[in-house]
């Protein structure tokens, strides 16, 4: 015999495939759980650093557009932008002083370091106060920037913010970010006639990402990107190799205000992670970014760990695996020996009864070895055929235990219809009664059909009809797929009989309800009544004998008291086995109910 094909070759084999199976689906579930949430974590970290961002610098950006319109809302700073050119060619002091408090009404303390506001006639007037304050007279066509002065007239009041540039109001090389806004100096005058400028200082964007989002930063592997909604690089603007083509190649423009993206477009070709937010006010993008490995290196270090476990999980499940299969096949094997030297004309006289295997079943198989060789002695062909020939002659005998019982009533039911009169009841009592005793006459113990069990049981209730009169009411209702079905001769008749015996012994009437059903395959008969009822101790007594109930030990004994339930219930526990179906229960009012039933 093959090796393979051994017991414990084939227990330790399964068994480790199932734990392998199971470990491995197990750590797989608990990595990508785990993974997961580590890598929403890691990704929402980097969000929060560019929402945090963002909103720092719509701060900035906010204050300096509502520094604008308390300018551009008070009539004394259009009045003196508007006023005589000769003032500014001449750098006018008291109107260099007017333009001063003026900034006393817009700025707050902490303004003056950083920030600046410039005023700008389209006729050459031109103001400023903040960090440097002036009036003077310039040549608006000699200005360098000429396209960004078209630019802010054309957007008609809307703002427009720069990049970072080097202002002249400042230490030499200075780096600024503007807001400009167009105005007019009448409300009603359509076409922009002036320009505002309001400065912030770069060095503020750059303490913002320093001062305020160090703290997530971490590594030193994330990087902070800004850049507005030209494409054009607001921050680092120290980095000469930075270039953002890579990163727009993975932005398209349906890209939400905030977004988490995976680019392979960088220059040393490394994957990042990018988490990015849009600013509505101003236009400008944050960008986080982080290499995906560093982003998920507590994920790789996990899989790693898991890896190790689970291989070292495996390890320890092969060892016990076999150590199990050794101790659960040798049992087994010894068994299966055993067996192949059994013969017939040579069985074991001695057997130890005990494996001590430890193992129940396999001491069980052992015990029930030891016991087939203590019983191989026996006709095994001769029991069963005794057996079967006892069946059979018990089920005609029990069936014909019946007549006696039934014929002593049925006299005596005439014989006082005799006494009382004659009658034509006496006619109708013969009838039935002939009926019946043919019936019970038969001596085949072949099953009959409900239908003729029925025919049987109306004949005897028309006999009880005659006898009780109006005392005796009766039901009767069985649906016909029930007819055709075979149950032992005798059955249902004794269960009315018994019914009719116990609702005597209270006043009338007598109510007699018999009822059939079929419900999930299989059939119901009940017998009920409104009588005495039964005790719970008699109903626990039966129960008991039903439970107890042996075929080959107890079936000579179901004849006590003629027609008693227990063999009633021999019968159909001989025809239906252990689905048979067999029912005492106490009504709620007063009476019980017997169902009997089996299976379709």
């Amino acid at each position: 015999m093959s090796k393979l094909n051994k017991i414990q070759f084939k227990l330790f084999k399964n068994y480790t495939t199932i734990m392998i199976v199971t470990i491995s689906l197990f750590m797989v579930i608990f990595y990508k759980y785990t993974s997961t949430i580590l890598e929403e974590r890691a990704t929402e970290s980097l969000s929060q650093l560019s929402n945090t961002a963002i909103q720092e610098l719509d701060m900035v950006l906010a204050e300096m557009n509502t520094m604008q319109k308390r300018v551009l809302f008070a009539e004394q700073a259009k009045s003196l932008i508007f006023t005589d050119s000769k003032l500014f060619e001449t750098h006018d002091y008291k109107l260099q002083r007017e333009f001063n408090y003026l900034a006393t009404l817009i700025y707050e303390p902490q303004h003056y370091k950083n920030y600046q506001i410039n005023i700008l006639n389209l006729n050459g007037n031109y103001a400023g106060f903040g960090h440097n304050y002036f009036v003077k007279k310039i040549d608006t066509s000699k200005l360098d920037n000429q396209s960004l002065i078209t630019d802010i007239l054309k957007l008609d009041g809307k703002k427009l913010i720069t990049p970072p540039h080097v202002t002249a109001w400042a230490s030499k090389g200075t780096q600024v970010v503007s807001l400009y806004r167009s105005f007019s100096e009448n409300v009603s005058d359509p076409k922009p006639t002036a320009i505002i400028e309001t400065q912030v200082n770069y060095q503020e964007i750059i303490d913002i990402i320093n001062t305020n989002l160090n703290k997530l930063l971490s590594k030193n592997t994330k990087q902070i990107i800004i850049y507005d909604s030209n494409q054009q690089l607001i921050y680092p603007l120290n980095n000469a190799e930075l270039s953002l083509d890579h990163y727009f190649a993975s932005i398209t423009p349906s890209t939400n205000s905030s977004f988490i993206l995976k680019n392979e477009n960088t220059i040393d070709n490394e994957k990042l992670i990018i988490a990015g937010t849009q600013s509505d006010f101003s236009g400008w993008t944050v960008l986080a970014t982080e290499p995906e490995d560093e982003l998920l290196a507590p994920i790789n270090a996990l899989r790693n760990t898991l890896s190790l476990i689970g291989l070292i999980a495996v390890c320890l499940t092969m060892v016990i695996n076999y150590l199990l299969s050794r101790k659960l096949s040798n049992p087994i094997r010894q068994i299966h020996t055993n067996m192949k030297k059994l013969k017939l004309d040579e069985l074991p006289i001695h057997l130890p009864q005990n494996m001590n295997s430890g193992i129940v079943e396999i001491e069980g198989l052992h015990h029930v070895f030891v016991k087939m060789c203590d019983q191989l002695q026996d006709s095994l062909d001769a029991v069963v055929a005794a057996r079967s020939l006892e069946i059979q002659s018990r089920l005609t005998a029990m069936q014909s235990q019946m007549n006696p019982h039934f014929i002593y009533n049925t006299l005596a039911i005439i014989k006082i219809m005799g006494k009382e009169s004659a009658n034509k009841g006496i006619v109708d009592i013969c009838t039935n009664l002939s009926t019946m005793l043919r019936y019970v006459s038969s001596s085949s113990s072949s099953p009959v059909l409900i239908k003729d069990e029925l025919d049987y049981t109306y004949n005897y209730l028309n006999l009880m009809k005659i006898r009780f009169q109006d005392n005796l009411i009766y039901q009767l209702n069985i649906p016909e797929e029930l007819y055709n079905i075979e149950i032992p001769r005798l059955i249902i008749q004794p269960l009315v009989e018994n019914s009719i015996k116990f609702a005597t012994e209270i006043s009338p009437p007598w109510i007699i309800d018999i009822q059939g059903t079929i419900d999930h395959n299989n059939w119901f008969i009940t017998v009920s009544d409104n009588g005495i009822g039964i005790t719970k101790q008699k109903l626990v007594e039966l129960q008991k004998k039903f439970s107890e109930f042996n075929i080959y030990r107890d079936i000579s004994n179901s004849q006590i008291n003629g027609m008693g339930l227990i063999n009633i219930f021999a019968r159909l526990k001989i025809l239906y086995g252990d689905e048979v179906i067999f029912k005492i229960e106490p009504l709620p009012d007063r009476g019980v109910s017997i169902t009997i039933g089996g299976k379709l």
